[in-house]
């Protein structure tokens, strides 16, 4: 285990010395609250299908697929001692791993939006890289969605003067592009280097954050970002 400074059951449940992917042990439904346990079981759920489809040697693989790209987004799986109130430590890559197969076992399957599920055939193994890739983008996802959803949005009957609705919209999209570049961008680079998917970080912005619009609207804003 990696030890921390200990976060009081408290702060966690408020969000205070933790992430959005922060995973946090315990029991009750006051954990299962938390950001980071809510995007846990979401990724767990969004992995279901391919783990009953799979060969039974590449369960494992999801698992760890799914620890990976927690971890690769900062998140912990942090260990709680009831008696004192704390979380203390990480439990560890391996602890990690039991967890999330025992997760995906007891998970009901919710397919990811937008995100397709990589082709399965039980004669053959697939690398672990595939499954971690896979992971890492939906969980990319999230973290747009997670952005994306901390402005505010303005209707047509909102009082505030056009510039300052302006601003409002430049900032929230100057955010998100910064985000693209940035935190997600590591995700589209690792998509690429697998042929089952020949993606770019480029490419996976586009779809992450611009979703339906024009292809012009989507190739100007894209290449804005790229200056």
């Amino acid at each position: 285990m990696t030890s921390y400074i200990p976060i009081s059951l408290n702060d966690a449940l408020n969000g205070r010395g933790v992430s959005i992917f922060d995973v946090l042990n315990g029991q009750g439904n006051h954990l299962k609250q938390t950001a980071g346990n809510v995007n846990y079981r979401r990724l767990v759920s969004a992995n279901k299908d391919l783990y009953m489809k799979c060969q039974e040697r590449d369960k494992i693989k999801i698992s760890m697929g799914i620890v990976a790209a927690v971890r690769k987004n900062g998140g912990r799986f942090l260990a709680y001692d009831g008696s004192k109130k704390i979380f203390y430590a990480d439990i560890g890559d391996n602890g990690a791993r039991v967890k999330t197969s025992q997760a995906l076992r007891d998970a009901k399957s919710v397919p990811p939006i937008g995100i397709p599920t990589p082709h399965v055939d039980r004669s053959k193994e697939l690398p672990q890289e595939l499954y971690s890739n896979h992971s890492c983008r939906i969980l990319a996802s999230f973290l747009v969605e997670y952005h994306s959803n901390s402005f505010p949005t303005m209707t047509s009957t909102d009082a505030a003067p056009q510039n300052e609705k302006d601003s409002t919209i430049s900032e929230r999209d100057s955010r998100i592009s910064a985000l693209s570049l940035g935190t997600v961008g590591f995700v589209g680079e690792a998509l690429s280097e697998h042929s089952a998917y020949g993606i770019t970080s480029r490419e996976l912005c586009r779809e992450l954050i611009y979703g339906e619009k024009s292809e012009k609207e989507r190739d100007s804003n894209v290449t804005m970002m790229s200056i």
